[in-house]
């Protein structure tokens, strides 16, 4: 149904396979996982952002308007943490009511296996710590409302 509509590269019976699992099983520990890669739930959860950070998205994104510049990030490129030595990351996409839209993204990381078409998906190679919240480990099943 959504061949041809998403990116080429992504496997999407691989991607169910990912999202398929039970909660529980988020920190199943993979084979081509770092050593000293941890995985850590968290129940809240974002990044404050460096003030020069504030002014350079207000000045790319908000046509200059700091006041409206959200003090806090959700996502960081894959081109900074390629580079990095160690890791620190965080996935905390979620509203109430159990409403989130990074459940997929989080299992990808974390099972799709290390490919250039998931960039994230390298990031359990690294050393260090990726925080989440806990609710992104699903189950991810619809509800029909």
């Amino acid at each position: 149904m959504m061949e041809g509509f998403l990116p080429a590269g992504w496997d999407l019976s691989r991607i169910d396979a990912c999202c398929g699992l039970e909660p529980g099983e988020i920190g199943g520990r993979q084979g081509w996982w770092h050593a000293d890669f941890e995985l850590i739930p968290c129940a809240t959860g974002s990044a404050r952002l460096h003030p020069l950070t504030i002014e350079q998205n207000a000045l790319t994104s908000f046509r200059s308007r700091t006041t409206l510049v959200p003090a806090f990030a959700n996502t960081i490129g894959p081109g900074f943490f390629l580079k990095a030595d160690r890791i620190i990351g965080g996935a905390d996409g979620i509203f109430d009511r159990g409403i989130q839209w990074q459940g997929t993204s989080l299992w990808m990381t974390l099972r799709y296996g290390p490919d250039p078409c998931v960039p994230s998906s390298f990031m359990p190679t690294f050393g260090g710590r990726l925080f989440y919240h806990k609710d992104l480990a699903g189950p991810l099943v619809p509800e029909l409302n």
